[in-house]
């Protein structure tokens, strides 16, 4: 759900002006994305309009925004996984091998606990992902124990590393399922990092691990995937006498689950504060998405939150 931090992102292209080899002291010159962007007269001053939100900023405030960026640092964290196609030529082998030796070749840590235990307050804001899969009672019913077992197991290991991959956390496993965060400080990295990290689970379901059932003589899986983002509790539950672990509570962790069960197979769907918040070359591969049964309010605004699905035929990253 939208947060009350009201945060708004302006992409922005950059141009090198002149560079120092010595020093490595450049000078940048920041324009906005003509593909997202457009200036336009509004009651006699320049505007600049934001042509995917219906957005406009007064020049102005665009020049104080631009201003306000003078001396500080550019950040961005690059994710483990620089090329899908690469990345699936890695995994194959190893799908393979755990598939006829259950062979256990995964090199996996959990570290949501020690995060969130670490945490010194205890809200905050994340991006949740949810992904589970579609058909799991039909395909229990007609394979072995042993086979519907080992194909639950490599599902969830193969997307909790995708996730890791992204700096995610994994929260917990929900039956044939996963729900993952993506936390701050980072707020637009987060929401960027969460849809590529949707879009490489679809990837590698679709292009590795279903050709290899298949190849087995066993079912493709079938997935949907849903995210949402805002603000979360953190939360001890449970007992100590009997288990007890860190959870997220709040309306972002149903959204994104209700969300989830909205996409249709093998779909991505995203709520509106993540589209709000993803890069423009994410942003144009979302459209607009109104499932039959999704009526579901934004408080404030008494209007239907909005979902966004990947279009048909995309094949992201």
């Amino acid at each position: 759900m939208p947060s009350d931090d009201n945060v708004y992102r302006i992409d922005l292209l950059q141009e090198v002006e002149w560079l120092d080899k010595k020093t490595n002291r450049m000078r940048i010159k920041w324009t906005p994305n003509p593909e997202r962007y457009d200036w336009k007269i509004i009651n006699g001053k320049n505007h600049l309009c934001d042509k995917l939100e219906n957005i406009t900023i007064p020049e102005e405030v665009y020049n104080k925004i631009i201003l306000d960026m003078k001396g500080k640092g550019i950040y961005w964290v690059k994710s483990n996984i620089d090329s899908n196609l690469k990345y699936i030529e890695e995994r194959i082998p190893k799908i393979k091998n755990f598939l006829e030796s259950s062979s256990l070749d995964y090199e996996f840590k959990d570290k949501s606990e020690e995060f969130l235990n670490a945490l010194p307050i205890k809200e905050m804001t994340f991006v949740i992902l949810c992904i589970d899969l579609k058909g799991s009672t039909h395909m229990s019913q007609e394979l072995s124990p042993p086979d519907n077992a080992k194909i639950i197991e490599l599902f969830l290991k193969e997307m909790a590393l995708i996730v890791a991959a992204y700096h995610g956390y994994v929260l917990k496993y929900v039956g044939d399922g996963l729900i993952a965060y993506f936390p701050e400080p980072n707020y637009l990295g987060m929401e960027d990092a969460a849809v590529d990290c949707a879009a490489s689970m679809k990837f590698i379901i679709e292009r590795a691990i279903n050709p290899m059932l298949i190849e087995k003589s066993l079912p493709a899986l079938q997935f949907r995937i849903g995210l949402d983002s805002g603000k979360a509790i953190i939360s001890t539950v449970g007992s100590i006498t009997t288990k007890q672990h860190k959870d997220l509570i709040g309306l972002t962790i149903n959204f994104a689950a209700k969300i989830q069960g909205m996409a249709e197979e093998n779909g991505i769907v995203i709520g509106e504060s993540v589209k709000k918040q993803i890069h423009t070359t994410r942003k144009v591969l979302f459209e607009k998405y109104d499932p039959v049964n999704w009526d579901y309010k934004v408080a404030k605004e008494n209007s239907t939150y909005q979902l966004y699905s990947l279009m048909d035929g995309i094949v992201p990253y």
